[in-house]
């Protein structure tokens, strides 16, 4: 079957028992015989590092497998499609979920990980855009107070304000004379 299903520490007999836990909870034929097929290349590709055990393998490692995945060719040099690709990994995904589940590997989630700091991006980038605001606030504010210097100082009598979205108008009238300035 598996060359290292001899172990009962590794990678392949974890596969294996984990096939059983799909059977007991009733998954489809299909769905356990591709599962199988593909945490079987898992595994083959886990042997040709050395790595025996699912503790040995690593974020890095599973990068380096789904790069593997993007790269692989077929006996007729055709490329798997993405969709295969994803099964693969959704494969491994699942075992290493229920591996964690079953207290083999002791390890948050890698991609828990890649949301903090996806998250800990998103938050710089929101403050940079709060500092742009204010830049872009302060630059409003000096121009506003310019025009409403302007105004006055051509003698007019009413100015009034309104802001319907981030649009800025003020209506200056000059005795008889209504002019706007859109700001």
């Amino acid at each position: 079957m598996l060359a290292q299903s001899h172990d009962p520490e590794s990678v392949g007999s974890w596969l294996l028992r984990f096939m059983e836990h799909l059977r007991t909870r009733n998954y489809s034929p299909w769905t356990i015989s591709n599962r199988e097929r593909y945490g079987r290349h898992f595994v083959a590709w886990c042997d040709a590092r050395g790595v025996v055990y699912p503790q040995e393998v690593t974020k890095p490692m599973l990068d380096a497998y789904q790069r593997g995945l993007f790269h692989y060719r077929n006996a007729a040099g055709e490329p798997l499609g993405f969709s295969s690709q994803a099964e693969h990994l959704v494969t491994v995904r699942q075992l290493f979920k229920w591996l964690m589940r079953q207290n083999v590997v002791l390890w948050v989630d890698a991609s828990l990980a890649e949301r903090k700091l996806r998250l800990e991006k998103l938050e710089a980038m929101i403050e940079q855009e709060k500092l742009k605001l204010d830049k872009d606030e302060q630059a409003r504010d000096a121009l506003i107070e310019k025009r409403y210097n302007r105004a006055m100082s051509a003698g007019a009598a009413s100015i009034t304000f309104s802001s319907p979205a981030a649009l800025m108008i003020v209506r200056v009238a000059v005795g008889d004379n209504l002019s706007l300035i859109h700001i």
